[in-house]
């Protein structure tokens, strides 16, 4: 009987601290995927590395299942990014202006940011060629945000910012 008490003992044990670290991930996947929608609608900002204006929206698409962004830096080509949930994990897959797909999901979450990690890619012909491989959202308040893109090229991390603030709607 001592027996059977100290093995429940160390189980429950086990169990209470398995479910505090899970917790502390912070948000699962629905409630990223609240925040992610919770952006529909028009962005402006600039980025970090050049100074640039950078246009986005986020639209509700396909009966609220994705989200659909569309980055539109000045003088460049569009890219866009869905978002959708994949089960119990917030997926994304970002069709880049360098003209592959990286598919990303959510490796964590907190109350101010999601974060995104590179899970498979498709049209790299090599690894050394220029790729999308990790991106995050910093929610400051309901109306700025700051997008974090990790690119890499041969062999090197380069992150980039793009400072967002919510447009406003005119009122005539």
């Amino acid at each position: 009987m001592k027996r059977f008490i100290t093995i429940l003992t160390v189980l429950l044990v086990f169990t209470f601290i398995a479910s505090q670290m899970y917790a502390a991930h912070g948000d699962g996947a629905a409630e990223q995927f609240e925040k992610i929608k919770s952006l529909a609608g028009e962005w402006q900002g600039t980025r970090a590395m050049d100074d640039k204006t950078v246009n986005v929206t986020y639209e509700l698409v396909s009966n609220g299942s994705t989200v659909m962004e569309t980055l539109m830096p000045s003088d460049e080509p569009n890219m866009v990014t869905m978002y959708h949930l994949n089960g119990d994990k917030l997926m994304m897959t970002h069709y880049c202006a360098v003209n592959n797909q990286p598919r990303m999901e959510s490796v964590s979450s907190d109350d101010g940011m999601v974060k995104f990690e590179l899970l498979d890619i498709t049209n790299l012909a090599k690894e050394e060629d220029g790729h999308m491989v990790g991106m995050s959202i910093a929610f400051k308040d309901d109306d700025h945000i700051t997008h974090t893109w990790t690119f890499k090229q041969d062999g090197k991390e380069m992150p980039g910012d793009i400072v967002l603030e919510r447009k406003k709607m005119s009122m005539k």
